[in-house]
Formats: C-alpha cells, structure tokens, sequence
C-alpha cells in the first residue's frame, strides 16, 4: 500500500487527530486511490505517561468510530494484524522503522501548530519526501510552500486533504518535490551550511564595522581617564615638593 506518514509523538498538542480527519476526507478526494492508502501514525509512546494512553485511545475511537476506518496498534510493521488496517498506530518504532518508513512512504503529515523548529520535517525533506505542514512556527522557515511541499490552514482538514490528494493523484510529483525538499536541506539546514551561513555573517558584520567609531570609544573609555589619572598623580607630586 501507499504510506501517507504521521510522525509525532502521542500528545494533544501535536494535532494527530487532523491526520486522521484529513485521511479520511481521501475516501471523497481520490476514491480510485483511497483503497490503495494507509495512515502509519508512529510516535513516542508510553505506558507509564497517562496522556499517552488516553490519546492513543480518542484517536482510535475517532478513527473507527468517527469515521469507520480498521485500525490496529502494534509495536513492529511485521504484525499481521497491519495487512488490512487503514490506520496503524506505530508505538516507540525505533531507527530501522524509521528508515523504512521514510524511504517508502508517499509524503509526511506534520500536523502541530506553533512549533518550534521541529526536526521531523528537515528529516522528511532529507529523505526526499514531500511535507505536508500546519502553516506556522517552524515549518514556515524550513518548508517552501508548493515546492518542497504544502504549507496549510491548521485548523482546515480539507486544505491538508486536498494536499495529500495532489499527491496520491499524482505520484510523480513526490520525485519533483522530494529532490527540491533534499537540495534545501543541504543548503540551509546542514552543518556546513549553517557554518557557512555563521560566517557569512561574520564577515558582514566586519565589513561594516565603523572603526573610526571604535578608536573614538577606545579614546574615550581609556586614553582620557589615563589621562585624568595621570594629571592627578602630577598635581599630588607637586604638591607633595
């Protein structure tokens, strides 16, 4: 099947349940491609913290419910129980789900509103998939609209469901778009590029640096008090005479 991927971690601030929302939306956006889709939810997950579990259990009960999807929660992508679910809830996947999820999937969810930076999306890009984000916070820096993905209303499921559907109706385009969203990673969001960009500044801010102005301040803040000193040692030497 095709992947459309959430990654985050299983709290309310992250907005899965517009994932979920605009998933479903597919079944009237793209019909012929929608039996073909599945949602992979994967995020942090424990059972010890009680907004884990609650969440986990009102986005089941939005998806099933709500919205008559098959779901299943499992811990690895070889559960059989994945095969005909729509919605797989992936709890605390490690490093070599994350490879494959990235590798495989069609484009990546990115729902919290007002984040910070957020790395998830820098990950996506890098691993050339399309992004599809809430149009504030971090993603405004890091994701290009319409070229290394779709920047969204965060409270307009159909605005996130029709950027989805673009995608299934036109896979094609993950390669036109991942390729773009890689290059800007490289460009901006690496270690060389922000060591570039630090230095580009630096140079800048030397370049431009009044220093006339700084001997005129290093007159003032040290000659003239050395001065006044000194005139007051020679007043007391005569003085002392």
């Amino acid at each position: 099947k095709t992947i459309i991927l959430s990654i985050n971690r299983f709290e309310r601030k992250k907005n899965i349940g517009l994932a979920i929302d605009a998933f479903s939306l597919l079944k009237i956006k793209c019909p012929k491609q929608f039996k073909d889709l599945v949602l992979v939810v994967a995020g942090g997950y424990d059972t010890r913290v009680q907004e884990n579990v609650e969440h986990l259990q009102e986005l089941e009960i939005a998806a099933a419910k709500t919205h008559s999807l098959k779901t299943t929660v499992t811990e690895t992508l070889n559960s059989p129980g994945i095969t005909d679910a729509q919605i797989i809830f992936l709890l605390s996947f490690d490093d070599s789900h994350r490879s494959f999820l990235l590798s495989q999937a069609l484009c990546l969810i990115y729902t919290p509103q007002n984040e910070h930076f957020g790395i998830v999306p820098v990950e996506a890009m890098y691993a050339k998939l399309p992004v599809i984000a809430a149009n504030s916070g971090g993603p405004l820096e890091s994701i290009l609209d319409g070229i290394t993905g779709y920047l969204c209303d965060g409270t307009n499921t159909d605005e996130f469901a029709n950027a989805i559907a673009i995608l299934a109706e036109q896979p094609a385009l993950k390669r036109k778009i991942g390729e773009a969203g890689r290059k800007r990673v490289i460009e901006k969001f690496t270690l060389d590029a922000f060591t570039t960009q630090l230095e580009s500044h630096l140079n800048s801010l030397f370049a431009d640096f009044n220093w006339d102005a700084m001997w005129a301040y290093i007159l003032v803040v040290f000659l003239w008090p050395t001065a006044i000193l000194g005139g007051i040692w020679l007043l007391l030497v005569v003085l002392g005479k």
